[in-house]
């Protein structure tokens, strides 16, 4: 044979099978956007995708189209055809009868379903012919071990001829069998990542695709939107040559030809979704590039509004050139091509422009809401002399210039800013938040971690007031004044008896309100009802009885009786009487010598469950104490290494 007659053949390993769909399609959103594009080319206008509600060996998933369907030389030539051109040359092909612009391009999407399955059965009746077909691809068959030089035969389960009647029940279903999914998929969610996939649904009214029964969402992402761009922009913010359709999406050209919309949205939080974050490229109504931020790599004004922004672009223009820029797996494009630089350029720069306007805008957004917070504080301010309304107003305003934080951490810090100005303490902290000439995160931390310090040691002070009350307290207990002296001081300072009862006081009313109880159970208010009641106060809905023993007496089972009787008595009359202000009641006795009977203490500790406690004199002391020593040991834990707190000693 002479060596010009010699011949090569060229070979398909049967696990190029692996490269077509399992390595490509793996997730199923992936795989089953695939074969939703088939259904568009094949001029359907219903999908139906039906997931399974629980995994199992005979999980199915199933896609369902009305479209034209397959004839079975179609099924042959077309579908069985490796690699077939479905635009049959023509970059901007449209599809047979509603001329829709043709998605499929590689002949491999066919192949898709093989990420997430082991089976995919093909079920097909052609409109034109009434010819159903139905075969199936087994993975494990295809894939084989050897190499496949000429073509592999594919079982047909079922076949009917040409029908008239068939004709009308025309479309195609594909049942991916024996999946190799980890869990079923949450139907919702498949959905909404189904709707970021395309914008047929949006752009086509003959055309929807339903998840197990339910139509993907059209525009599933606008909910907590803050400035949706172009819609946002100001006449002085807008490019030249920007047009804004009915539909609030910008129009751009990008020259020769290149026509692109866009719409750009930055929400109220940062962005959490990996699929939501950054911005997506269309072309033809189907995803072309995953969200990315155009390859931006050096830093850009108002940097942190990345976090924040997402966005659509539709380029059909990139899928109508004579090459294919499209990675095979819809989701990467080939931005080092000269067709795709002049939409990379626009993007970087749309990006840094809206960033630098979403940081301005923001900053006014939060400076607006701070203001109408404000308001009820209109009396404060008024209060301030000019220069310090306006050193506080000056502070506000840079904090509000931080991007990143939200409207609400805004306004607590706002409110904080005023507060502290109020106290004193931190006025030197507000001039240096007012007088920055640009506020970042980092450096409103290290403000912060100041302020952090010094109000510790706003509450050191406070606290060194608190246990200096508690040590009168102590002197007033040994010296035995336990009669109007005590109940007055603990009156001014409920906190005393637990720090729950901070907010409480006494009241005129209460007075005439337990007259009115021991009159109602014949009980005589001088005699009897105002020995065993030293003190009554009260917050909101709850009035707190004291009763203070003589250190010299022994608490007993009259004296405990007694009191409960008293309690439950006013108990009892606001159970009677639910139109009134208060509706709960809560006794303290405070006596020496309660852990001198056995008995007594049990009974003691039974009474908490009915919120009726007894103290002696020095737990109440000591317990009073440590909360405040221990609250001394967690300021200093709030700077370690700060010395002024280093400092901080007890009285």
């Amino acid at each position: 044979m002479a060596e010009t007659e010699k011949k090569l053949s060229l070979g398909f390993h049967g696990r190029v099978i692996d490269h077509l769909g399992i390595q490509m399609y793996q997730s199923p959103t992936a795989a089953l956007a695939e074969l939703v594009s088939n259904c568009w080319d094949a001029d359907a206008e219903r999908v139906e995708i039906v997931l399974p509600a629980l995994m199992s060996k005979d999980a199915e998933i199933v896609v369902r189209d009305n479209g034209s369907g397959m004839t079975f030389e179609d099924c042959q030539k077309r579908f069985l055809n490796v690699g077939y051109d479905c635009r049959g040359g023509k970059a901007k092909a449209t599809s047979v009868e509603k001329g829709r612009p043709v998605l499929g391009r590689k002949g491999i999407g066919k192949f898709a379903g093989f990420g997430i399955a082991e089976s995919i059965k093909i079920d097909t009746v052609s409109k034109s012919t009434g010819e159903r077909t139905v075969f199936e691809l087994d993975l494990a068959k295809l894939r084989g071990t050897d190499y496949i030089e000429g073509s592999t035969d594919i079982d047909v389960l079922e076949y009917s001829g040409p029908s008239i009647e068939m004709k009308a029940v025309h479309g195609t279903a594909i049942t991916l069998k024996s999946l190799v999914l980890k869990k079923a998929q949450n139907p919702d969610q498949f959905a909404r990542s189904m709707s970021r996939r395309f914008l047929l649904a949006q752009r086509v009214a003959d055309f929807r695709v339903l998840v197990n029964g339910q139509p993907i969402p059209g525009d599933a992402d606008l909910e907590h939107v803050e400035f949706e761009f172009p819609r946002a922009y100001e006449d002085a913010e807008k490019p030249a040559g920007l047009t804004i359709d009915d539909s609030g999406w910008g129009v751009e050209d990008l020259g020769q030809g290149r026509l692109i919309r866009w719409r750009f949205l930055f929400y109220e939080d940062t962005i959490k979704e990996d699929e939501l974050r950054g911005i997506a490229v269309f072309a033809n109504g189907k995803l072309a590039q995953r969200p990315f931020l155009f390859n931006i790599t050096g830093g850009i004004s108002g940097q942190q509004g990345l976090e924040y922004l997402s966005g659509k672009v539709e380029a059909d223009y990139i899928d109508a050139l004579s090459t294919d820029l499209i990675a095979t797996e819809r989701q990467r494009i080939n931005w080092e091509h000269e067709e795709a630089i002049p939409l990379l350029e626009w993007g970087r720069k749309r990006v840094d422009d809206l960033c630098k306007i979403w940081k301005r805008r923001r900053a006014a957004e939060k400076l607006k809401a701070m203001e109408d917070k404000m308001a009820p504080f209109a009396g404060r301010l008024g209060t301030l002399q000019p220069s310090e309304r306006k050193t506080v107003r000056s502070a506000l305003t840079k904090l509000a210039q931080v991007s990143s934080l939200s409207t609400k951490q805004f306004e607590e810090l706002g409110e904080a800013v005023l507060t502290s100005w109020e106290a004193g303490r931190l006025k030197e902290l507000v001039h240096d938040i007012a007088n920055s000439t640009d506020m970042t995160a980092d450096g409103l931390i290290d403000l912060l971690m100041e302020a952090n310090v010094l109000t510790a040691l706003n509450a050191y002070e406070a606290i060194k007031t608190k246990l200096s009350i508690i040590e009168e307290l102590r002197r007033l207990v040994e010296k035995q004044e336990l009669e109007n002296a005590v109940r007055d001081y603990i009156a001014k300072n409920p906190w005393l008896v637990s720090p729950q009862w901070e907010t409480f006081k006494k009241e005129t009313s209460l007075k005439k309100l337990i007259a009115e109880i021991a009159t109602s159970k014949r009980i005589e208010p001088e005699k009897q009802w105002s020995r065993r009641v030293d003190l009554l106060l009260a917050s909101g809905e709850t009035i707190l009885v004291l009763e203070f023993m003589q250190p010299d007496k022994k608490v007993d089972l009259d004296h405990i009786a007694r009191f409960e009787y008293y309690v439950t008595t006013i108990r009892t009359h606001f159970q009677a009487n639910s139109g009134q202000q208060f509706r709960h009641c809560v006794g303290y006795l405070v006596a020496s010598k309660l852990d001198q009977d056995a008995a007594i203490l049990q009974i003691i500790e039974s009474k908490k469950a009915n919120n009726l406690y007894y103290l002696d004199w020095g737990t109440l002391l000591v317990q009073a104490e440590r909360q405040y020593e221990e609250f001394i040991e967690i300021l200093r834990e709030r700077a370690p290494e700060d010395a002024r707190l280093k400092e901080l000693q007890l009285v």
